[in-house]
């Protein structure tokens, strides 16, 4: 769930400073705020048989993918707004990187844990990605 997360978070705008806030009920983790741009970000997530769904929209897009876990390697398809999503991510020595694809923007990232905070850095397309995620009070916060 937390690799998705951070994909979510990372389909979000990146070019300039965005919010977004995500928590957990009953099993659900849904995700709100508003990206670099102004769009209103309302995401949900949930495990069903060992595949997590993500629906919801980011702006006017609408958002939907589905991530499961093979072997090791998480992989993501799906699509936002007309552009499809595929995206497979794997641990290696306590990072996780990202590779694949959104439209026609190549997705290469990596995510570690530093003092209770998540760091992200890498680039989708020719825009680079620099965000960081701390969890307070049961809440998730990204600021990017």
């Amino acid at each position: 769930m937390k690799r998705l997360l951070l994909l979510a978070s990372l389909l979000i705008s990146v070019n300039a400073f965005a919010s977004v806030r995500c928590y957990e009920s009953l099993g659900t983790t849904y995700c709100s705020g508003t990206d670099s741009a102004g769009n209103y970000v309302n995401t949900r997530s949930y495990d069903s048989l060992g595949t997590t769904y993500t629906t919801g929209t980011i702006g006017d897009s609408y958002v939907s993918t589905r991530s499961y876990d093979s072997l090791g390697t998480t992989y993501t398809t799906g699509t936002i707004g007309d552009s499809h999503v595929s995206t497979r991510s794997y641990d290696s020595l306590g990072t996780t990187y990202t590779t694949g694809t959104i439209g026609d923007s190549y997705v290469s990232t990596r995510t570690y844990d530093s003092l209770g905070t998540t760091y992200t850095t890498g680039s989708i397309g020719d825009t680079s990605v620099n965000s960081r995620s701390y969890n307070s009070l049961g809440t998730t916060y990204h600021s990017f």
